[in-house]
């Protein structure tokens, strides 16, 4: 299975952040999970990174358009998409995609 994960996630300091990164650690440790969380650069250069298991993309900023949110859904493939923040639900290119 393939979980897409789009949150908060250290080193940003919050409890989203804190909940999403126990999480998905948890997750990645069955074998038969890969789990990508798609979250904001955060002042570290952005890209994708391995942390924990856990393949990070650091591709977000405060103003990401939500077609970038869309590839990379789509780039990734999940089988399934968590929004730990309801903000990315309010964007109509993020719901399209999800209904791929």
């Amino acid at each position: 299975m393939r979980i897409l994960w789009i949150t908060s996630f250290p080193p940003r300091r919050c409890g989203i952040g804190d909940y999403s990164a126990d999480l998905t650690t948890h997750l990645a440790r069955d074998a038969r999970v890969a789990v990508r969380v798609l979250t904001y650069a955060d002042g570290l250069a952005p890209g994708v990174a391995r942390w924990d298991g856990v393949e990070i993309s650091r591709n977000l900023d405060a103003r990401a358009s939500p077609h970038r949110i869309a590839r990379e859904i789509e780039a990734f493939g999940p089988d399934l998409v968590h929004l730990q923040s309801s903000s990315f639900l309010h964007r109509p290119s993020v719901n399209r995609a999800l209904r791929r």
